[in-house]
């Protein structure tokens, strides 16, 4: 059974991402008819905006950071130290797997490109704490492997991330600061 079609465009590709990341945490792997019949969009109505692996690829990234950017980066206090403000993020991330899991999943399966929030933020802290002193200066151009790659293990083995935060902020932090 299909359903009218949404009015905007911006509401279709937040129908279709809902839909494909609630089937297939890599959104590679479902046609256009499993999504037509999990989104319970007319067939017509997806090839309005996806007329390609890449269209749907650019939606669930867009849509997944979009969450993902909400709740991470909300108002982050500039009074908190580098380091405080590293383990409120680290704690906003995990609270958002629990909350977004789904979403969580893809970004952890997929990553983020370089463009994104999540890249520039983790570079930027990086080179924050590189001018004072407290973080290796050969690490800048790595730092988003060195916070990510730890992030999405956790989440993509399933595993409750808030049990691990303080954990997972210590090594992460150690690998930042290791001279």
């Amino acid at each position: 059974m299909t359903r009218r079609s949404p009015s905007t465009t911006k509401e279709l590709k937040s129908i279709i991402a809902s839909a494909t990341i609630t089937h297939s945490v890599h959104g590679n792997d479902i046609s256009i008819k499993e999504l037509a019949e999990a989104s319970g969009l007319a067939i017509g109505s997806i090839y309005r905006v996806i007329t390609t692996k890449s269209d749907l690829k650019k939606i669930l990234d867009d849509h997944c950071e979009a969450l993902f950017n909400a709740q991470v980066f909300a108002a982050i206090p500039a009074k908190l130290s580098l380091r405080d403000r590293f383990s409120l993020v680290l704690t906003r991330i995990f609270q958002f797997a629990q909350t977004n899991n789904q979403a969580a999943n893809y970004l952890a399966y997929n990553g983020f490109g370089q463009s994104s929030l999540m890249v520039k933020s983790c570079v930027g802290f990086a080179a924050e704490g590189q001018k004072s002193g407290i973080i290796n200066q050969k690490i800048i151009e790595y730092a988003y492997p060195i916070i990510w790659g730890p992030i999405s293990a956790v989440i993509k083995g399933g595993q409750s991330p808030i049990s691990n935060t303080e954990v997972i902020d210590e090594s992460i932090w150690a690998a930042l600061t290791i001279g």
